[in-house]
Protein backbone atom coordinates (compact mmCIF):
# COMPACT_ATOMS: atom_id res chain seq x y z
CA UNK A 1 0.00 0.00 0.00
CA UNK A 2 2.91 2.41 0.03
CA UNK A 3 3.26 2.86 -3.65
CA UNK A 4 -0.11 3.71 -3.91
CA UNK A 5 -0.99 7.45 -4.16
CA UNK A 6 -4.91 6.97 -3.89
CA UNK A 7 -4.14 5.04 -0.46
CA UNK A 8 -1.90 7.61 0.52
CA UNK A 9 -4.18 10.71 -0.05
CA UNK A 10 -7.07 8.33 1.39
CA UNK A 11 -7.64 10.76 4.17
CA UNK A 12 -7.79 14.16 1.61
CA UNK A 13 -9.93 11.88 -0.59
CA UNK A 14 -12.83 11.75 2.26
CA UNK A 15 -12.75 14.83 3.51
CA UNK A 16 -13.48 16.10 0.28
CA UNK A 17 -16.11 14.30 -0.56
CA UNK A 18 -17.62 14.68 2.31
CA UNK A 19 -17.41 18.29 2.51
CA UNK A 20 -20.01 21.03 1.56
CA UNK A 21 -19.61 23.31 -1.81
CA UNK A 22 -17.66 26.43 0.04
CA UNK A 23 -14.90 24.19 1.59
CA UNK A 24 -14.85 21.88 -0.86
CA UNK A 25 -13.67 24.49 -3.30
CA UNK A 26 -11.16 26.28 -1.01
CA UNK A 27 -9.87 22.58 -0.69
CA UNK A 28 -9.51 22.17 -4.44
CA UNK A 29 -8.16 26.01 -4.58
CA UNK A 30 -5.35 24.80 -2.73
CA UNK A 31 -4.85 21.04 -3.66
CA UNK A 32 -1.39 19.91 -4.02
CA UNK A 33 0.20 17.28 -7.35
CA UNK A 34 0.05 14.80 -5.65
CA UNK A 35 -3.72 14.97 -4.42
CA UNK A 36 -4.46 16.32 -7.65
CA UNK A 37 -2.69 12.84 -9.11
CA UNK A 38 -4.93 10.56 -6.85
CA UNK A 39 -7.84 12.03 -8.22
CA UNK A 40 -6.90 11.65 -11.41
CA UNK A 41 -5.89 7.78 -10.72
CA UNK A 42 -9.79 7.69 -9.95
CA UNK A 43 -10.72 9.36 -13.12
CA UNK A 44 -8.19 7.01 -15.10
CA UNK A 45 -10.26 4.09 -14.27
CA UNK A 46 -13.50 5.59 -14.89
CA UNK A 47 -12.31 6.32 -18.24
CA UNK A 48 -11.00 3.05 -19.38
CA UNK A 49 -14.25 0.99 -18.25
CA UNK A 50 -12.35 -0.55 -15.36
CA UNK A 51 -14.67 0.82 -12.82
CA UNK A 52 -18.29 -0.29 -13.96
CA UNK A 53 -20.14 3.83 -13.47
CA UNK A 54 -23.48 3.23 -11.22
CA UNK A 55 -26.63 3.81 -13.46
CA UNK A 56 -27.08 6.93 -11.16
CA UNK A 57 -23.30 8.43 -11.85
CA UNK A 58 -23.31 6.94 -15.62
CA UNK A 59 -25.11 10.25 -16.70
CA UNK A 60 -23.09 12.73 -15.03
CA UNK A 61 -19.96 10.80 -16.77
CA UNK A 62 -21.54 11.05 -20.12
CA UNK A 63 -21.89 15.08 -19.83
CA UNK A 64 -18.78 15.47 -17.92
CA UNK A 65 -16.15 12.67 -20.12
CA UNK A 66 -13.96 15.71 -21.66
CA UNK A 67 -12.90 16.58 -18.08
CA UNK A 68 -12.19 13.29 -17.01
CA UNK A 69 -10.29 12.43 -19.70
CA UNK A 70 -7.86 15.34 -18.93
CA UNK A 71 -7.80 14.72 -15.48
CA UNK A 72 -7.09 10.88 -16.30
CA UNK A 73 -4.20 12.03 -18.70
CA UNK A 74 -0.94 11.83 -17.83
CA UNK A 75 0.05 14.64 -20.63
CA UNK A 76 -2.34 17.18 -18.65
CA UNK A 77 -0.57 19.78 -16.79
CA UNK A 78 -1.16 20.64 -12.93
CA UNK A 79 -2.43 24.12 -13.95
CA UNK A 80 -5.08 23.08 -16.24
CA UNK A 81 -6.17 19.87 -13.79
CA UNK A 82 -6.58 22.44 -10.85
CA UNK A 83 -8.85 24.37 -13.54
CA UNK A 84 -10.88 22.00 -14.41
CA UNK A 85 -11.25 20.35 -10.87
CA UNK A 86 -11.53 23.94 -9.87
CA UNK A 87 -14.60 24.04 -12.43
CA UNK A 88 -16.23 20.90 -12.47
CA UNK A 89 -16.36 21.11 -8.45
CA UNK A 90 -19.52 19.11 -8.37
CA UNK A 91 -18.21 16.33 -10.21
CA UNK A 92 -15.48 15.14 -7.42
CA UNK A 93 -18.36 14.26 -4.83
CA UNK A 94 -19.25 11.42 -7.72
CA UNK A 95 -16.13 10.67 -8.72
CA UNK A 96 -14.85 9.92 -4.92
CA UNK A 97 -17.78 7.18 -4.52
CA UNK A 98 -15.90 4.44 -2.28
CA UNK A 99 -16.32 1.92 -4.90
CA UNK A 100 -14.13 3.70 -7.43
CA UNK A 101 -11.78 4.56 -4.65
CA UNK A 102 -11.27 1.19 -3.44
CA UNK A 103 -11.15 0.14 -7.27
CA UNK A 104 -8.16 2.66 -7.83
CA UNK A 105 -6.18 1.34 -4.88
CA UNK A 106 -6.48 -2.18 -5.37
CA UNK A 107 -5.45 -1.53 -9.04
CA UNK A 108 -2.23 0.48 -7.67
CA UNK A 109 -1.69 -2.50 -5.31
CA UNK A 110 -1.69 -5.35 -8.18
CA UNK A 111 -4.96 -7.00 -7.35
CA UNK A 112 -8.22 -6.84 -9.81
CA UNK A 113 -10.08 -7.40 -7.09
CA UNK A 114 -12.57 -10.26 -8.26
CA UNK A 115 -11.56 -12.95 -5.33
Amino acid sequence: MNGSIVYSNINFLVSLKGANVVDRKNMLRNVTPRQLSAIGRVASLVVDGSANALRRDAEIFRRKRLALRCLASDRTSFARKKRLVSTNHTLVPVLLRIDYVIRAILREVGSDGEA
